[in-house]
C-alpha cells in the first residue's frame, strides 16, 4: 500500500502559493510465481521438521566446522533434532542463489557449548546489512535453549549472503531459512469485491476483485433502500464451496462481510457457512431471515491474522453459498499514531472518555424517546436499535475505552458501523420498556459492562448523571452478583505508549484553535444559515488568531511570520497557512466526522492531525488520513 501526494504552486519549480493537496492510496500487488523456500541444516543430514517443512543436507556455507551431538536437546522448540547439528566457526559465509525480492530470513540458534552469558559472542550479515549485532545465544533465551531470529532481506540482483563473524568466541548457527515475503508486513485495510468487478463506492474506497477461487460471479441489479452502494451489493459470487485468499500483515482485523438475497424471498431457500481460517463465523446463515428480501446485509468479526494469509471459506447447505464483498479493515494502533491514541492515556483519562460516553449515550437516549410521542415516549429496546435510528452521532460512543475493544482504524460505510456496534458489548443497557416521562432520576439506564473493565463501574441514571460504583455497590444495587472481570485488558505500562513528539503537540494545538475560531464565527455570525467561512482568510478577518496559528512546527522549513497589521494578516493567510482548510459549504450542523482542516500532507511524516466539525483534533496514520481526505472530497457540498 503506498501514498501518493501531489501538491500543486503557483509558480515554477514549488514557488508562489501552494494550493490543496490531491491524495492518493493505491496498492502495487505481485503476482508473479513466488520462489521455492530455501532451507538448510547447518552441519547435519536432511531433515523434515515437526510441521512437515523440508531441511536439505548441509549445503551452501563456506567456512567453519560442522558439529553434531546426539543428546543436546534445547528447550523452547518442537525440533530439537534440528539443533543437534550446527556450524561453527570465527568466519562463515552461506550463499544461496535467489531471484531479485525481498526475502524473510530465519536463522536457528542453539549453543551447545556456553553455560551462560559471555561466552560466545558473535555478528551476523544479510547482503551487506548487519542484523546482529554481538549476539549472544545465552543471554538472549539461556543456555540450552534454542532461538529462531527473522529479518526481512532485499536482494537487488538476486542472491542472499550471510556472514557469521565470531566476536568472542566462534559464530555457530544450526539452520538457514529464506522464504519469499510476500505478506505485507504493516497492516492496510483489503476492499474486494465478490463479484468479478472493480468498483469505487460512496466512501472512494476502491474495491478490486483479486483473490477468489471457485464459484461463479454474477451481476443482479436489485433496489436497495439502505445503501448508497447498490453496485457493490448486487455483483456476487455464489456456489456451493468458494474461497477468498489475501495476504496480508499479522495482527488485528475487523473483517466485514456484505451480503444482499438476489434471488430468494423466503427463508430457508438458501443457507450456508462462512469460516476464517478454518474458524466459523457463520453458521447456516440465511441472509433473508437476517435481514428480509432486498435489503443490504454486513456482518463484522474481530479477527487475528498471525502469520500468512486470511483464507475465507464459503460452504452452501441448502443451496449455493454467495457473498458480495469483504472489508477487512486494522485495529491495531500503529506507532506512529500511539503516543495520541486514547491507548496511550492514563486510566484517569479513559475513565473521564467512558463517562462522557455514558453521558451522551444519555442524551441521545431522551432524543430517541422524545422522538417516540406515538409509542408513548418508550426508550428503545437496545443500544442497536438506537443506533440504527440515527440517535447516535459517532458510534464509538459506544465504545468503552477502559475495555479491550479495538475500534476499526479506517472508514466504514454505515452499514459496516453499524455491524460493527451490534458486536459491541461494552455497555450493558436497561432502558428497555421504560418511558422518559416516568422514568426516575435514581433508575440505573446503563452501566460499563463488569466484565470488560477492571475496578470501579461507571453508571448511567435516569436524569442523566453519571456515577462511579465499587462492584459490591452495583452488585447490592442491581440485585445480582458482579464477579471479577474475565475480558478486561490488561494494566497499562507507563511509557508503553511512545513518546509524544512535541512539534503534534504544537501543531494539534493550532488546529484547535483553529476549531474555537470555527465554532465562535457560526455563533457571532448565524445569519449564513450556519455555515462555516469560506476560506481561513476569512476566518482570519472576524477573529483574534495571530498568524503562528497557521504555522505548522511540523513543517521542514516552518516559516516565521513576519509583524503583520490586522489588515495584512488575511492575505499572509491565504497564501502561506500550513494547514488545508475544508470546512467551506459545510455547516455547524454537519456530521461530527465532517472534516474541516488539516495538516498539508507534503513533508508530513508518520500522520496527519486532523479538525473535525466537533471540534476535537485527532492524529492519524497517514493511510487512514488519506483515506479520510478521499472520504471527505466523495461527500456533496449542499449549498448554504
Amino acid at each position: 500500500t503506498h501514498e501518493l501526494i501531489v501538491t500543486p504552486y503557483s509558480g515554477r519549480d514549488g514557488t508562489g502559493n501552494r494550493g490543496n493537496p490531491l491524495a492518493l492510496t493505491f496498492n502495487v500487488i505481485d503476482s508473479s510465481p513466488v520462489p521455492a523456500p530455501v532451507r538448510v541444516n547447518a552441519g547435519g543430514p536432511q531433515y523434515v521438521d515437526a510441521t512437515g517443512e523440508l531441511f536439505a543436507a548441509d549445503s551452501g556455507f563456506h567456512g567453519g566446522n560442522t558439529g553434531s551431538s546426539a543428546t543436546f536437546t534445547p528447550t523452547g522448540t518442537a525440533d530439537p533434532t534440528l539443533f543437534r547439528t550446527w556450524r561453527e566457526g570465527k568466519l562463515i559465509d552461506f550463499s544461496q542463489d535467489v531471484a531479485a525480492g525481498v526475502y524473510t530470513v530465519s536463522l536457528y540458534f542453539a549453543d551447545p557449548v556456553s553455560t551462560g552469558p559471555g561466552m560466545r559472542e558473535f555478528d551476523v550479515w544479510a547482503n551487506g546489512q548487519r542484523v546482529l549485532t554481538h549476539y549472544d545465544i545465552a543471554a538472549d533465551v539461556g543456555p540450552d535453549a534454542a532461538a529462531v531470529k527473522t529479518f526481512q532481506v532485499t536482494s537487488l540482483y538476486g542472491g542472499i549472503d550471510l556472514n557469521f563473524r565470531g566476536y568472542i568466541g566462534k559464530a555457530v548457527v544450526s539452520a538457514v531459512e529464506v522464504i519469499a515475503a510476500r505478506t505485507p508486513t504493516d497492516p492496510a485495510p483489503v476492499y474486494a469485491n465478490a463479484g468479478g468487478l472493480t468498483y469505487t463506492d460512496s466512501l472512494s474506497r476502491h474495491f478490486d476483485s483479486l483473490g477468489w477461487s471457485d464459484g461463479t460471479t454474477a451481476q443482479a441489479p436489485v433496489t436497495l433502500s439502505n445503501t448508497p452502494d447498490a453496485p457493490l451489493f448486487d455483483n456476487y459470487r455464489t456456489g456451493s464451496s468458494f474461497t477468498f485468499s489475501r495476504a496480508v500483515a499479522p495482527g488485528n482485523y475487523e473483517l466485514l462481510l456484505d451480503f444482499t438475497e438476489p434471488t430468494f424471498t423466503q427463508p430457508g431457500q438458501r443457507v450456508f457457512d462462512v469460516s476464517a481460517d478454518g474458524q466459523t463465523l457463520l453458521d447456516h446463515f440465511d441472509i433473508v431471515q437476517d435481514a428480509g428480501a432486498n435489503q443490504a446485509d454486513v456482518k463484522a468479526f474481530t479477527i487475528h491474522v498471525a502469520n500468512g494469509p486470511l483464507v475465507l471459506t464459503f460452504h452452501g447447505d441448502v443451496g449455493d453459498a454467495i457473498v458480495s464483498s469483504v472489508v477487512l479493515i486494522p485495529t491495531d494502533v500503529p506507532a506512529a499514531a500511539l503516543p495520541y491514541s486514547i491507548n496511550s492515556a492514563s486510566d484517569a483519562v479513559k475513565r473521564q472518555q467512558d463517562q462522557n460516553n455514558l453521558r451522551v449515550l444519555g442524551m441521545e437516549l431522551w432524543s430517541y424517546s422524545n422522538a417516540q410521542t406515538r409509542n408513548g415516549s418508550k426508550f428503545p429496546d437496545d443500544l442497536n436499535a438506537l443506533a440504527a435510528g440515527g440517535f447516535v452521532d459517532r458510534l464509538v460512543h459506544l465504545e468503552d475505552p477502559r475495555s479491550a475493544t479495538a475500534p476499526p482504524r479506517g472508514e466504514m460505510s454505515r452499514l459496516e458501523g453499524l455491524a460493527w456496534v451490534r458486536t459491541l458489548n461494552d455497555y450493558i443497557y436497561l432502558g428497555k420498556g421504560q418511558r422518559s416521562n416516568t422514568v426516575l432520576p435514581n433508575s440505573i439506564m446503563g452501566y460499563e459492562n463488569p466484565d470488560r473493565v477492571v475496578g470501579d463501574i461507571d453508571v448511567l441514571y435516569g436524569d442523566g448523571h453519571v456515577a462511579t460504583l465499587t462492584r459490591a455497590q452495583l452488585s447490592q444495587a442491581l440485585g445480582v452478583p458482579i464477579g471479577d472481570p474475565t475480558h478486561a485488558p490488561p494494566p497499562g505500562v507507563p511509557g508503553s505508549g511512545g513518546v509524544a513528539d512535541p512539534q503534534v503537540l504544537a501543531s494539534a494545538a493550532n488546529l484547535a484553535r483553529i476549531g474555537q475560531g470555527l465554532d465562535q464565527y457560526v455563533q457571532l455570525y448565524s445569519h449564513n444559515g450556519g455555515g462555516f467561512p469560506p476560506d481561513l482568510a476569512t476566518l482570519v478577518t472576524y477573529s483574534n488568531l495571530t498568524a503562528a496559528t497557521f504555522v505548522n512546527p511540523r513543517e521542514p522549513n516552518p516559516v516565521t511570520p513576519p509583524t503583520l497589521t490586522r489588515n495584512q494578516l488575511p492575505a499572509w493567510v491565504a497564501a502561506h497557512s500550513d494547514y488545508v482548510y475544508v470546512g467551506a459549504h459545510k455547516r455547524y450542523s454537519s456530521s461530527p466526522d465532517a472534516l474541516l482542516a488539516y495538516e498539508n500532507p507534503a513533508g508530513m511524516k508518520g500522520g496527519l492531525l486532523m479538525l473535525f466539525a466537533n471540534g476535537r483534533v485527532e492524529f492519524r496514520e497517514m493511510r487512514w488520513a488519506l483515506e479520510t481526505i478521499a472520504r471527505d472530497q466523495s461527500m456533496p457540498n449542499p449549498p448554504l
